[in-house]
């Protein structure tokens, strides 16, 4: 989509492309406002780069990823304080494991019906805004509906998250996101390192307080100290 110019749109859906793969990088979502079934019924694609989309006049994200049964891995949304409808969102994403939302304000939203309906692979969801909409546990109806893997909700406990964890299977427990002012200890896992003469990356995970609620978030001033057993490093 590299040749078409988005900057006065305030919608595009790419429903029921068979696409593997889609470009997006030079997508400019900054003046949409719905966002509704823009991926809905993309069997083939694997993975979406959105990571640069602008949610911040989206109202609409209903439907968004509805039928995407192979796009896999971690999904991250977040930046917009106006959405109201996330019905449907992820229904039947049936390989997705993790969905990070929490960037994404939830003040206004009155409607997660069927949103994590069918992902059966889904094993954790964060979320870190304000669901002050979701007054009644119906506006949240089959939210989880079909998932029988073990999960975590991970919430912020500022916040009355009570009808929306009352529609956890029975598989999930809800824990509260770490505040990092009141981090007392962190412990760093590295899975694997790489590096080259001006840059080290490590994939790691985070245990923070004992629990375990980041993973792959990016670290800054790190310095290494001890033995590490490689030849790269001194």
């Amino acid at each position: 989509m590299s040749g078409i110019n988005t900057t006065a749109c305030i919608s595009f859906s790419l429903s029921s492309c068979d696409a593997p793969t889609i470009d997006l990088s030079s997508v400019n979502t900054s003046n949409f406002t719905s966002m509704e079934s823009m991926f809905s019924g993309c069997t083939n694609v694997t993975s979406l780069n959105i990571s640069h989309f602008d949610y911040s006049k989206v109202t609409d994200m209903s439907s968004m990823f509805r039928g995407c049964n192979n796009l896999s891995g971690t999904l991250t949304i977040g930046g917009s304080n106006k959405v109201t409808n996330m019905s449907n969102m992820f229904y039947g994403c049936t390989r997705l494991t993790k969905i990070d939302l929490t960037n994404l304000q939830l003040d206004l939203v009155t409607n997660m019906d069927n949103m994590f309906y069918g992902c059966t692979k889904l094993e954790e969801v964060k979320m870190g805004g304000n669901p002050a909409g979701i007054t009644n546990s119906s506006y949240a109806d089959n939210m989880f509906y079909n998932i029988t893997t073990e999960g975590v909700l991970y919430y912020n406990n500022e916040y009355d998250y009570s009808k929306i964890i009352s529609k956890l299977p029975s598989t999930w427990k809800s824990l509260p996101l770490i505040n990092a002012t009141e981090c007392t200890s962190l412990t760093i896992e590295a899975e694997d390192v790489t590096s080259d003469k001006t840059s080290t990356t490590i994939r790691y995970t985070a245990i923070v307080n004992g629990t375990n609620p980041i993973s792959g978030a990016e670290m800054t001033g790190i310095e290494l100290t001890g033995k590490v057993q490689s030849s790269e490093f001194s």
